[in-house]
């Protein structure tokens, strides 16, 4: 049986830590061109400090139906904080 060169791959702290990151957006993006995606909010973290907020498609369209859409978020994050402060 011949004998196979054990090899591994490098990864960069910030690859491993962002690998969550691109597979959604990749999700997000194939959904998108399927057309099953037609509006996005986000807030992006973008180095240690900064923030980007956005909408576009149909959030933009309707900051109404964005906003709704947001309030969702902003409970659920306060829930998870909440679960993650008395673990």
């Amino acid at each position: 049986m011949p004998h196979r060169r054990a090899t591994a791959q490098v990864v960069s702290i910030s690859a491993f830590r962002n690998r969550d990151l691109i597979y959604t957006l990749r999700n997000l993006l194939e959904q998108a061109e399927a057309g099953e995606v037609t509006g996005l909010l986000y807030t992006a973290r973008i180095g240690d400090k900064d923030h980007g907020i956005g909408a576009c498609g149909t959030y933009a369209d309707d900051p109404l139906g964005g906003l709704a859409a947001m309030t969702l978020a902003i409970d659920t994050f306060k829930t998870m904080a909440k679960e993650q402060k008395f673990k």
